[in-house]
């Protein structure tokens, strides 16, 4: 997601604090490993998604829950 809305390096300049303490916060974010809660967010985000579908796209938020 984060490559998606990326717009480009910001300074070339390594000497100044800033854009390569970014570049580096950012090439660690990406590579981290998922948390356990990460990796239960996306198993509920398929759930939902799978409940949501099956009833139609009209079901809210409440009613998804109680579905699950």
């Amino acid at each position: 997601m984060i490559d998606q809305y990326r717009i480009g390096i910001v300074s070339g300049r390594a000497d100044l604090p800033g854009p390569a303490g970014a570049d580096q916060h950012l090439h660690a974010h990406k590579h981290h490993q998922p948390s356990a809660r990460d990796q239960r967010d996306e198993r509920l985000r398929t759930e939902i998604r799978r409940v949501w579908k099956e009833n139609f796209q009209v079901y809210g938020a409440h009613k998804a829950w109680r579905q699950l």
